[in-house]
């Protein structure tokens, strides 16, 4: 996906735009999608492979596909956004990705995705990241979210460079089943706060 200002995007403009941002573009046999990403001003506009597109609208009609990075910049400045972030890093990581946030002065001050394989990829990019915002490992606080242990190799290379680091934790004004008090409270952020996103 790329998030695109509210003030440079153009719907008759939004694939020459994606195809600019988004190495390995044109894609073929895929569909342009775009979100308003309300609270920052900011469209995020991404591709969705067209079985997936007819697959879904056939076993669940009328419903609305988001993209998670859209929903988790919205959901952290909906949550977030009236503390004292100048100082925070909100990082969601995948398997194969991983997405850092900042918040600052009420906006969205930061977004990136980056694709990485081991955790010491992971950690060059927080690195580059916590350098380029100019903030002090010592003292930025890095809320986690995604599929990652607290106890874990990754989030042990992250404690060697950075020394304040929590987890975000599910969201209190929901009502879960206890099945899923088997899963740690900050998986799946994003899906469980997607309603709040409509």
């Amino acid at each position: 996906s790329t998030l695109v200002p509210e003030a440079l995007y153009s719907e008759e403009e939004k694939e020459i735009i994606y195809n600019f941002n988004i190495a390995g573009g044109p894609f073929e046999n895929s569909e342009l999608g775009q979100d308003t990403v309300r609270h920052a001003n900011a469209f995020t506009i991404y591709h969705v492979d067209r079985p997936l597109m007819q697959l879904i609208a056939h076993h669940f009609p009328g419903a609305s596909i988001r993209h998670y990075s859209g929903l988790m910049i919205q959901l952290l400045l909906m949550k977030f956004r009236n503390r004292d972030n100048h100082n925070t890093l909100y990082v969601n990581t995948g398997t194969s990705h991983v997405d850092m946030l900042r918040i600052r002065d009420k906006k969205l001050d930061y977004f990136n995705s980056f694709l990485y394989n081991t955790a010491e990829d992971l950690m060059y990019y927080l690195v580059f990241v916590v350098e380029q915002l100019k903030l002090n490992p010592e003292t930025v606080e890095l809320i986690m979210m995604g599929e990652v242990e607290k106890h874990s190799p990754l989030s042990d290379t992250l404690h060697k460079y950075i020394r304040n680091i929590s987890f975000i934790e599910r969201n209190a004004d929901f009502r879960y089943s206890f099945v899923f008090d088997q899963l740690p409270g900050h998986y799946y952020y994003n899906l469980f706060n997607a309603s709040l996103c409509e």
